[in-house]
């Protein structure tokens, strides 16, 4: 029987909700083609992936398990292991990131601070994703190889330096971490092109094409009992969905969300590529 006094999703500690806000932005860059596949091959090929490529996750306060998507797990190992340029002055993916590799999960997770994130996937996958990432990769930049158990002296030095542009204090990470545990609002009966995250300390953008509608990603995302704690910008504004004859048919309305720390959240739906061609077929015509 449920304890209906706990929440059903809980939030996690403040060093996990950090790391929780660096995977958060770092799935919002996964791309979704496959390689050397250009836009309408994608397009067409129609293949559904689950939102941000996660199929499955358990939140707990002090620990996040993820299962991926299996054609997404080379392009979020890439995403999220470190890798310092040639000239060391910055760090692609996650700086501070290692993985500690099991026969049936991996243990994400940074020296030092606070915070895990627990992979389901086995060493033979996660094995052939990391040999992917290391393609024409210096193995002497790779500071998951050269220092498992330290930070490497340029991630610490990239970390000083431009961290802040992450760093969403608090509030801010407390909610883009509830957001990740809430990833699953994004999906929808209809196919969905693509999840694309972005941002700053002050504004994420979230963008999808197809898909769920605004409304009901807001609904879910704002439920009294389950919901983050955040309210729209302009409670009387409307998206435009299923609106087929506007003039910006290429985007829908765009919907704002602000929290009490003060982080905003823009939520982008743009329409599917066969309704863009529709309209602007018509315009033409």
């Amino acid at each position: 029987m449920l304890d209906t006094a706990q929440p059903l999703i809980p939030a996690a500690s403040p060093g996990l909700a950090v790391l929780e806000t660096r995977l958060l932005f770092a799935c919002g860059q996964l791309d979704y083609r496959r390689e050397d596949e250009s836009l309408e091959e994608w397009a067409n090929r129609r293949t559904c992936y689950p939102p941000l490529g996660i199929r499955y996750l358990v939140p707990e306060p002090e620990e996040l398990q993820v299962s991926l998507h299996p054609y997404l797990v080379p392009q979020f190992v890439d995403q999220v292991l470190p890798r310092v340029e040639a000239e060391g002055a910055e760090v692609h993916g996650i700086a501070g990131l290692r993985a500690r590799v099991h026969d049936r999960f991996v243990l994400l997770y940074r020296p030092g601070r606070a915070g895990r994130i627990r992979v389901r996937i086995s060493r033979r996958r996660w094995d052939q994703a990391a040999r992917h990432a290391l393609r024409g990769v210096s193995h002497g930049n790779v500071p998951w190889l050269t220092h498992p158990d330290t930070w490497h002296p340029a991630e610490t030095a990239f970390h000083d330096r431009y961290g802040y542009l992450r760093d969403c204090g608090p509030n801010g990470s407390a909610f883009l971490s509830g957001l990740l545990r809430r990833c699953h609002a994004l999906n929808g009966n209809d196919y969905t092109q693509y999840w694309h995250l972005w941002g700053n300390r002050r504004r994420v953008e979230l963008e999808w094409r197809g898909g769920v509608t605004h409304q009901s990603v807001l609904d879910r995302l704002l439920d009294p009992r389950h919901g983050l704690n955040a309210q729209p910008d302009d409670p009387t504004r409307t998206c435009r969905c299923d609106d087929t004859t506007t003039d910006t048919f290429n985007e829908c309305f765009s919907i704002v969300l602000r929290t009490p720390g003060g982080i905003s959240l823009n939520l982008r739906r743009h329409r599917p590529y066969e309704v863009e061609d529709q309209a602007l077929a018509s315009r033409v015509g």
